[in-house]
């Protein structure tokens, strides 16, 4: 997992359809001045030029490799202030959403669908609402242990307390997740980074748990060992 990828609209995020290629902008944009801004810099004295403004913009991207489309949406601002080596200004973007979303993680291809679905809906709150985002993955975690035939009953922390015993190491990832959700659901202060932290963790638990690799080689393995050479 590349964390870098997620904090900057001008990185280029794999495609949520083939997660191979790569979204890259194409075509035209369009924004336009917030009422705010067109108000803050309306009041501006005679001859200052305000510093920055602020816009509000939509457009599409594409993969690179199989053309899927996706719209984003954005703040973008413009500062006088800021400029690069060569004397131009910078404009500074945040993503605002993205649909459909491109995958923060890798999700192994036999991950139960249910928890694939939660996490897709994940994926396009962390551009809206980073709260609401780690509570979708809270019950990611509640779906995994209930497929990993963990009983339902009682709170969560005691069914990943339970899991523990069969998993330490999944399990402690699983139980740091849940604190990370906690701050989330009781509306605590909760940063990107952390959200991001608890995606990584996620992403080498279902690696852990359901190893595509593993499996694919282990056929593999056993073909060629039943055929006595490769076929």
């Amino acid at each position: 997992m590349n964390k870098n990828l997620w904090t900057r609209y001008q990185n280029e995020p794999p495609c949520p359809h083939c997660e191979h290629g790569r979204l890259y902008d194409f075509g035209k944009d369009q924004s336009f001045e917030t009422l705010d801004s067109r108000i803050e810099n309306e009041f501006q004295p005679a001859g200052v030029i305000s510093p920055s403004a602020t816009f509000l913009g939509t457009g599409h991207i594409q993969c690179s490799n199989c053309k899927e489309i996706v719209i984003v949406s954005y703040k973008r601002i413009e500062d006088v202030r800021h400029t690069d080596e060569e004397g131009n200004e910078i404009n500074f973007i945040e993503p605002l959403f993205y649909y459909p979303a491109p995958p923060i993680i890798k999700i192994p291809e036999s991950c139960p669908k249910e928890i694939l679905e939660l996490l897709r809906i994940s994926f396009q709150l962390y551009w809206v609402d980073l709260g609401s985002c780690v509570n979708k993955v809270r019950i990611s975690i509640e779906c995994l242990l209930t497929q990993q035939n963990v009983p339902k009953k009682g709170i969560l922390h005691n069914r990943i307390e339970a899991f523990q015993k069969l998993n330490p190491i999944v399990g402690e990832m699983l139980l740091a997740i849940k604190w990370i959700g906690n701050s989330g659901s009781h509306h605590d202060a909760i940063t990107r980074e952390a959200v991001l932290d608890g995606y990584e963790l996620l992403e080498f638990a279902l690696e852990n748990l359901y190893n595509d690799k593993e499996a694919r080689l282990i056929a593999l393995s056993k073909k060629i060992n039943n055929n006595k050479g490769h076929v």
